[in-house]
């Protein structure tokens, strides 16, 4: 059975991202591309290049990485590999040059090791002369020993764009160095073949916990603090198929609520040439993840595994803290799949906003401001999921089917507006053949928007009449707009 993801209607993309990260948007969305692809990349990204710098420190919790990883779920012809080429590129960029750093100075070592055993040679040969001589052979000793202290420091390249998705790869990797990430355009063989079979170790490692393994060959390997990235992007149908396959691993395990999903709509974007204004910007975003990714690898050779961090002021604090109630009320009465994704809203909001402002290089506690920036991006991510996700996929095509006869029924509003907005059913089931409905597919449709307060069956006349609700539902207003108000 083929599944079809129609978005249900919603907001737009939050136009929140603050300074540059919200600069690159705009000029992506002002070429065509969807905001809601190029959105969630930006901050999957972003963590990307920030979460080796520092760690933040919120309430009695133990200190934590910045960001969140990232699934876009999006149709073939959306333009996705075309935007991760360019937003890609300055990892990519990064890992060449540190590839290339490493080289050099391994080939600086092997000359200095072999100038160092000749230097040896020179001093053993005349601390044998000089025997007889105690003065000569003290000095002779403590030159050996300065020699034999001089040894050259080997650069580690810290190829931050792994490869080698593998929980083996990805553990040398990461023991290599303590930050990366993996940037997929078609996720869909990592998530059934990787993630789908082995979630808890995944998770392990996206959330910087302690990680010891013994594996045969290698002995023990020991991560104190691990870094891991996931930016993915899968097609709607693929993505459906491994969530049918792993569905309760996938959202009860708490692995989806390690993620922000977006979800695009069917139809293909009209994406022009990239301008001028575009190009500008793209090399400011690619200087800026380069300077972040050197800082890392700088730092990193000297604070493994101990990273400063970043904290929050009483202000900002006490909003969290509202946050934390709301997102306790509204887990009440939820679904499983729901209130497991729900519960993390908080920390979700407090890692994203902290790697705005390490991105930023903002210095000192995170602003208030990004916290809510943070929250209002996440809360639109959180409807998503709310919408997609926490349905069952067994369910799924009635979901998605009464997504589209909602949307085709308010059109039909547009255009029959004497109707006001009172239909017969019999004339919309009919018309709702045009929009590859069977008869079967209609009634359960047609039942769950009735069920959801949609539509509503009413007397007139002969024959069955419904009317159509002349808006969605209006989400409460959440704590971080009733903040934004106060702060007016």
């Amino acid at each position: 059975m083929n599944l079809n993801i129609h978005p249900a209607p919603m907001s737009a993309y939050p136009d929140v991202l603050p300074g540059l990260l919200g600069e690159v948007m705009q000029a992506f969305t002002r070429c065509g591309y969807y905001p809601e692809m190029t959105g969630p990349v930006l901050l999957g990204l972003a963590k990307l290049a920030t979460q080796d710098l520092a760690d933040f420190v919120y309430g009695q919790y133990s200190p934590q990485s910045p960001g969140v990883s990232v699934k876009v779920i999006t149709p073939s012809t959306s333009g996705k590999t075309t935007l991760f080429d360019k937003l890609r590129a300055p990892f990519d960029q990064s890992d060449v040059e540190q590839a290339r750093l490493a080289e050099e100075t391994a080939k600086k070592r092997k000359m200095h090791l072999r100038a160092q055993k000749s230097t040896i040679k020179a001093i053993e040969a005349s601390m044998a002369k000089s025997i007889h001589n105690p003065e000569k052979l003290q000095e002779l000793q403590q030159l050996l020993m300065q020699t034999l202290e001089d040894e050259p420091k080997q650069v580690v390249s810290p190829g931050i764009v792994c490869s080698d998705t593998t929980i083996e790869g990805l553990v040398r990797k990461l023991h290599q160095w303590p930050s990366a990430g993996i940037i997929l355009d078609e996720a869909k063989i990592f998530l059934k073949d990787r993630v789908g079979k082995n979630p808890a170790e995944y998770i392990k490692l996206m959330d910087g916990s302690p990680y010891r393994v013994n594996r045969a060959g290698a002995g023990e390997i020991f991560l104190p603090s691990p870094r891991l990235a996931l930016v993915l992007m899968t097609q709607n149908k693929r993505y459906l198929e491994f969530r049918r396959l792993h569905e309760k691993t996938a959202s009860e395990s708490g692995l989806d609520s390690r993620f922000l999903f977006s979800v695009l709509p069917d139809e293909t974007p009209s994406v022009s040439n990239d301008d001028e204004l575009l190009r500008a910007v793209l090399v400011k975003y690619g200087l800026r993840v380069q300077a972040l990714l050197q800082k890392s690898a700088v730092a990193g050779y000297a604070i493994l595994g101990a990273r400063p961090t970043i904290g929050f002021s009483a202000q900002t604090e006490q909003f969290l803290s509202q946050l934390r109630a709301d997102v306790q009320r509204q887990r009440t009465g939820q679904p499983s799949a729901a209130g497991v994704y729900l519960a993390r809203h908080l920390e979700r909001t407090i890692k994203v906003a902290a790697s705005f402002a390490l991105f930023e290089e903002i210095e000192g506690e995170v602003p208030l401001d990004y916290v809510l920036r943070a929250e209002k991006v996440c809360r639109h991510h959180l409807d998503i999921y709310l919408q997609h996700f926490s349905v069952p996929v067994k369910d799924y095509q009635d979901f998605a089917d009464a997504r589209e006869l909602e949307r085709q029924l308010h059109i039909q509003c547009y255009l029959d507006r004497d109707r006001q907005r009172v239909f017969k059913k019999v004339l919309i089931r009919n018309l709702a053949q045009n929009w590859g409905f069977d008869k079967k597919r209609f009634e359960r449709a047609f039942a769950l928007l009735c069920e959801e307060r949609k539509i509503q069956i009413v007397a007139q006349g002969n024959g069955d009449f419904f009317h159509v609700s002349p808006h969605l539902p209006q989400l409460p207003m959440s704590v971080a707009e009733g903040w934004q108000w106060q702060m007016l």
